[in-house]
């Protein structure tokens, strides 16, 4: 029968399964980070702000995610393994901004450096659905 349908006598799977696979985590980790900001505040970013711990900041273009929050978002929905790759993946689209080394962006909020995940805010956009930040706790 794959003579008539002309089926190649051996096919690569693991190359659809991939493929599927790296578009299923992007997808999981949007859905993970709309589903968990309800848990965190959301600050929006300014000059006269306080540095508040375990926070979220946010301007117009970006959304600040401290990298504990991130693992603690990651963790609950079973992605903190594939961290690495999420975050690569993102770089490569271009909905990650980071420092020369590394994934994360250090960030002066209050005289104070902090390591965050700067992810365009783009990324979570959803038609009929909220805007992120408004999805989260508000001040």
């Amino acid at each position: 029968m794959g003579e008539y349908l002309q089926i190649p006598p051996k096919i690569e799977w693991s190359i659809f399964s991939r493929k599927i696979r790296e578009e299923d985590l992007i997808r999981i980790f949007i859905e993970a980070v709309r589903d968990d900001i309800k848990y965190w505040k959301t600050i929006e970013k300014n000059r006269n702000r306080k540095y508040e711990l375990r926070s979220i900041y946010y301007c117009a273009e970006w959304i600040m995610i401290p990298n504990e929050v991130f693992d603690r978002i990651l963790g609950r929905h079973g992605l903190l393994g594939n961290k690495l790759y999420i975050l690569y993946e993102l770089k490569q689209r271009g909905d990650l901004r980071c420092d020369q080394e590394g994934l994360s962006q250090r960030i002066q909020i209050d005289m104070q450096r902090k390591e965050f995940y700067c992810l365009k805010r783009s990324l979570f956009k959803k038609i009929g659905a909220p805007d992120i930040i408004d999805l989260g706790r508000r001040e």
